[in-house]
């Protein structure tokens, strides 16, 4: 749990610079290509080991009939998921501790 309280002040902007390098056209990023698919879909996502939450606010900002619900073991994660959902608005997306091998 250490690591993970010490990785989540950094892994967001870590992950978005490295995802900009791999990922430089937009059409090629997986989370846009991932709700092209889903458009219109009212969807119940659980996000398994969602970290800071970066799919499950992609896939709630896409469409706000989604509901989503992320689970992680890390606390420290999670509260920077929390953050900023409650940043962006966002209703449709909750963030909740949980060990995943216990689902």
């Amino acid at each position: 749990m250490a690591k993970y309280k010490v990785f989540s002040k950094t892994y967001d902007n870590l992950f978005y610079l490295f995802e900009r390098t791999i990922f430089s056209q937009k059409e090629m990023d997986p989370r846009a290509a991932l709700l092209r698919k889903i458009q219109g879909n009212r969807l119940r996502v659980l996000d398994v080991c969602c970290g800071t939450g970066r799919d499950s606010i992609a896939i709630a900002q896409g469409d706000s009939s989604n509901t989503i619900t992320g689970v992680d073991l890390s606390p420290d994660m999670l509260a920077r998921a929390n953050r900023q959902a409650r940043k962006l608005g966002l209703k449709n997306a909750s963030f909740h501790q949980m060990d995943a091998t216990r689902l």
